[in-house]
């Protein structure tokens, strides 16, 4: 099972290698996934369950576990999609991390899987429409999701800033639609937990990376 790897390099002198890769990856999975499809109905329907678990207890919770999680992690861009995977990595990159042992890591990775498995057996009804959706339909879904990941702009700008804004702009958009993407291999697998909490870390570790591009970019003018 694939999982893309969300990585940054908007702020380098050049993305060309990194916006072809990433058109690629969205054709074949657009191709893949082609004869899935939400009505205009059951899409509506979709985006406000999420919506609605949003502002439940189990999503808090799943979300404040991988938060935890993710912390401990750092910047680290994995690629595992099985525990086996995960375990395999953490005990080879432990002191890349903020965690004390591969034991805490264990505990902490078991808890975020516990967490979202609650948190999907509390919402079958939205993630079975996930399941049946194609990737655009899926990040209207996620929309209020991406919504939540924002890099603060300052007020004031001049000519130096908006060039940082619109390259920010540009990378949160390919961001969001990697992370859609691998929603939709999550949900094409029956939401195989360890692909959906690789895709998570991934989009909140770059999302936090993303910020840190910026501010440098934004410190330069």
């Amino acid at each position: 099972m694939l999982l893309c790897v969300l990585t940054l390099s908007f702020f380098s002198c050049s993305t060309e290698n990194n916006d072809a890769t990433t058109t690629e990856n969205a054709a074949s999975t657009s191709s893949a996934f082609q004869l899935k499809s939400l009505s205009t109905t059951d899409l509506g329907t979709a985006k406000q369950l999420y919506i609605d678990m949003m502002g439940t207890q189990k999503y808090s919770d799943y979300k404040s576990a991988l938060a935890a999680f993710t912390d401990k992690l750092g910047l680290n861009k994995i690629t595992g999609t099985t525990k086996i995977e995960w375990m395999s990595w953490i005990n080879n990159n432990l002191n890349k991390t903020s965690f004390t042992s591969v034991t805490e890591f264990e505990s902490m990775y078991d808890d975020s899987v516990n967490k979202l498995s609650i948190m999907i057996g509390a919402n079958t009804a939205l993630y079975d429409y996930m399941s049946k959706a194609d990737v655009y339909q899926i990040g209207i879904i996620l929309q209020p999701e991406h919504d939540n990941h924002t890099v603060d702009y300052p007020v004031q700008t001049n000519s130096c800033l908006d060039d940082c804004i619109s390259i920010c702009d540009s990378a949160q958009d390919v961001l969001q639609d990697q992370y859609d993407q691998n929603v939709q291999f999550a949900a094409s697998a029956g939401y195989d937990s360890g692909l959906m909490i690789g895709a998570e870390v991934n989009y909140n570790s770059a999302y936090i990376e993303l910020a840190l591009e910026f501010n440098s970019c934004a410190g330069a003018c």
